[in-house]
């Protein structure tokens, strides 16, 4: 997401960092939402802030409703100013409609069980296969947004501030993903547990394949969470100093 110091984008900037956290948790923290099949385990307990089945998707319905009430200011903003703010703009649609795209995918990974026996997104290796997907977009842009703030050359005090508050927010992200890279961990030992115990007819061959590259992306996790830590350990040491000038 473009910040954005215009007053015309700060209350936009604001609101859509609400969603976006909302959103994230809904995505991420909807795999305790689904256990492994068969398991008599209890499995990671959720984090306080999880939200059951039904909470989950009454909360979808009302975040894409605020989404549509900050894609309206924007086109107000477009309408007041026109051809003046076309790219802002544009970039906000842009991060509004894949928060959309995300929200309305949740609604079939979270209803799976709705989904016709056989239908190869109702399998355990498919919705492995989707967080491993959303791991890695979501981690894309956190590593992104990340190195802007490390390869910043700002040394005002007011900018460092800027810069801490915007590296919190990546810091909890990266939290909020241990979170849900913590289940998936387990989650997915138990289904490969459970594959190696089935007679070789039954045995799904892909899902060791699947299971290799969920433990790639969880360690790609871990290792993102520490970077934030160094990362915001060095910029507040870069703060202190200059409130000590």
């Amino acid at each position: 997401m473009t910040e954005t110091h215009d007053p015309h984008f700060e209350n936009i900037v604001n609101e859509l960092n609400e969603v976006t956290t909302i959103a994230d948790k809904l995505v991420f923290y909807s795999v305790y939402l689904r256990p492994p099949a068969g398991s008599k385990d209890k499995g990671p307990n959720p984090p306080a802030d999880a939200l059951s089945k039904v909470d989950s998707l009454t909360k979808i319905e009302t975040t894409l409703k605020k989404i549509s009430e900050i894609d309206e200011k924007l086109d107000q903003i477009e309408t007041d100013n026109p051809e003046v703010f076309t790219d802002q703009v544009e970039d906000y649609r842009s991060d509004l409609e894949d928060l959309k795209k995300r929200l309305k995918n949740l609604k079939q990974v979270i209803n799976y069980e709705l989904l016709n026996e056989g239908d190869p997104s109702k399998s355990e290796g498919s919705w492995l296969t989707t967080y491993k997907n959303l791991l890695g977009a979501k981690l894309h842009k956190e590593k992104n947004a990340l190195e802007e703030i490390q390869e910043s050359e700002t040394k005002d005090q007011a900018e460092l501030q800027t810069l801490c508050k915007r590296l919190d927010r990546i810091v909890q992200t990266a939290a909020m993903l241990q979170e849900a890279a913590r289940y998936l961990h387990w989650f997915t030992n138990r289904i490969v547990e459970a594959n190696e115990a089935l007679p070789d007819s039954k045995k799904d061959y892909t899902l060791e394949l699947v299971a290799g590259w969920m433990r790639t992306e969880l360690d790609r996790v871990k290792d993102h969470e520490q970077n934030c830590f160094n990362v915001k350990s060095e910029l507040e040491g870069k703060l202190f100093e200059k409130t000590e000038e």
